[in-house]
């Protein structure tokens, strides 16, 4: 019989249901487990310390810029007076160059932009 606010399931009548309660409650554990060890691993690749956002810093400029860098397929603008950055994965190391793509001012298709992708282990020492 059902009580008020219980929140398992009922007495079992019967040996099979008892033995699939007994069942439900060791899947219920695993679950759980695995739901933590999921929840773990997502928490650890989030706040990892290989994570960096690195910003692009034109907040001296009077004018809206848009740096590129087409071999990594990166075009951003760049917004004076607001925090700038820009997100992207490099697949191996080297140094990439850019410039500004926006036609706003003399001689704007020649500020340089210079990205050094490292390995990891290098990085880190």
């Amino acid at each position: 019989m059902a009580h008020p606010l219980q929140l398992g399931f009922q007495d079992a009548a019967s040996p099979i249901i008892e033995e699939l309660l007994h069942f439900h409650d060791h899947a219920l554990i695993a679950v759980f487990l695995i739901s933590a060890l999921v929840l773990y691993i997502i928490s650890t690749l989030i706040s990892t310390k290989l994570s960096n956002t690195n910003t692009i810093d034109a907040q001296e400029i009077e004018i809206d810029l848009e740096p590129a860098v087409p071999s990594l397929g990166v075009k951003t603008d760049a917004i004076p007076g607001r925090l700038n950055q820009a997100s992207f994965i490099i697949s191996r190391p080297g140094v990439y160059y850019g410039q500004c793509s926006e036609i706003c001012g003399a001689n704007h298709s020649f500020i340089p932009i210079v990205i050094e992708s490292l390995p990891i282990k290098e990085f880190l020492n």
